[in-house]
Order: C-alpha cells, then sequence, then structure tokens
C-alpha cells in the first residue's frame, strides 16, 4: 500500500461534510459497524482525501469527484500558501541526483 505524507490537514465535524451532496455515510462507520456522530471529527488532506485520523494510510474515504470543488467553495478548505510549495514536492516524493 502507498503512503504519503500530509503535511496539511483541517478537523471537521462530520455534520459538516454531510451536507456534500455526494456524501455517504455507509463509509463512516466505527470498529463495531455503527455511523459515526454528527460530532466526530474527521480530517481533510492536503490532497482533500478525508480520513478519521490525522495520519493519512489506508483509511482514506471515497469521495465524489466534485469534492475538492465543493471543499473550496463551501468549507472554504484551501492549504496555507507557504505549504502549498512543500505539498507539491511530497507528494512527487524525494529528489534523486
Amino acid at each position: 500500500m502507498k503512503k504519503r505524507i500530509s503535511v496539511y490537514c483541517k478537523a471537521y465535524r462530520l455534520a459538516d461534510l454531510r451536507r456534500f451532496e455526494g456524501w455517504s455515510d455507509a463509509i463512516v462507520k466505527d470498529a463495531g459497524g455503527q455511523v459515526l456522530g454528527p460530532d466526530t471529527a474527521v480530517f481533510v488532506h492536503d490532497d482533500y482525501g478525508v480520513t478519521l485520523s490525522i495520519v493519512v494510510g489506508g483509511d482514506a474515504l471515497p469521495v465524489d469527484p466534485g469534492w475538492r470543488s465543493w471543499c473550496d467553495d463551501v468549507l472554504g478548505f484551501a492549504v496555507p500558501p507557504e505549504l502549498a510549495d512543500m505539498t507539491a514536492d511530497v507528494a512527487d516524493g524525494p529528489a534523486h541526483d
């Protein structure tokens, strides 16, 4: 499984993300199979992936293609400019000489 380093993420209440038309609660369950509550914190990362933890791993929740623009326009999500270049460098992997 490929892993990446997230240089930025922002926490949101699950209730906020549920406002997205393409959201599905079928994918947001706890270890016991129960749908998580509206006040559960979830994290939107610099690649717009959503996880239940600040650590990026295999738990990224699948999202609809309109997700990125919705995050930008409705949530006001944006990677801070001072981190934007770092995000691109990390996502591309280390430089090789």
